[in-house]
């Protein structure tokens, strides 16, 4: 049987606790979609040019391309990648 729970609060009070929630969801997302250059991605990963076009062509790293020789990487695609790499150590 499902427990159900009355709580008394103002509107003013609700208002605050929806918008507090809903700050802390989007701010944990926005940390998620950060977009690294490739000399950001170089410095968390420690490694050089070979090894991002090696992890390139394996698949463990996805860039996107923002022109002919821009790219840019995702926070969560480089966090996975050095989840793989200290894995294999």
């Amino acid at each position: 049987m499902e427990q159900v729970i009355q709580i008394k609060m103002s509107v003013d009070e609700l208002k605050s606790l929806v918008t507090d929630a809903v700050r802390e969801t989007f701010s944990q997302k926005e940390e998620n979609d950060e977009l690294l250059t490739v000399a950001q991605m170089k410095d968390i990963l420690h490694i050089g040019d070979t090894t991002i076009w090696r992890y390139e062509n394996l698949g463990i790293l996805k860039p996107i391309r923002v022109s002919r020789k821009k790219k840019l990487y995702k926070r969560q695609d480089i966090d996975h990648a050095l989840k793989l790499i200290t894995k294999n150590i």
